[in-house]
């Protein structure tokens, strides 16, 4: 029996497999512990701890939200728990949880599912996605690691990644 003719086909099999493994490169994550780091105001003025506060957590399939910032000596806060799907073209989000207090005005409680999508841009190793829940910022998830959030004429978050 001649196995020259198998074994070559396996060989080249092996040898084309191995070449697509090393040429796949790794999905993008998104997955971490972020800080609120500062918040920039239109006015250039930068707004750091304690005056705001924040922390940001993705897991596999959630996000948890929480900032806090006073604003003329009054507390505002939001907070938020969703349901997520990443991919190097959509963002998805369900709502799960989401509390609004702006200092002046009632609590604001929604606790409806939402499920909501949103295109995903990738450029030069950063990932831009305009978040689809709430009136929520554009988030561009740095290549370092870092987010920066941006509310057009109203601020500019600047997040940092924990190790």
């Amino acid at each position: 029996m001649n196995l020259a003719k198998p074994i070559a086909l396996f060989a080249c099999l092996v040898v084309t497999g191995l070449s697509v493994g090393f040429a796949m490169k790794p999905a993008m994550s998104i997955e971490g512990n972020y800080v609120l780091d500062y918040r920039e105001l239109p006015d250039g003025t930068k707004v750091r701890e304690p005056e705001i506060v924040g922390m940001l957590t993705y897991t596999k399939d959630r996000r948890n939200f929480n900032v806090y910032w006073a604003d003329a000596g009054k507390g505002s806060s939001i907070s938020l728990i969703a349901k997520y799907t990443f991919s190097e073209s959509e963002y998805s989000e369900d709502n799960i949880f989401y509390a609004e207090n702006m200092a002046g005005s009632p609590m604001m409680y929604d606790v409806k599912p939402a499920l909501v999508k949103s295109p995903v841009v990738i450029k030069d190793g950063s990932a831009t996605i305009k978040m689809p829940l709430h009136g929520e910022p554009t988030m561009v998830f740095g290549a370092d690691g870092n987010i920066v959030a941006t509310r057009k004429g109203a601020f500019v978050d600047h997040w940092k990644k924990l190790p």
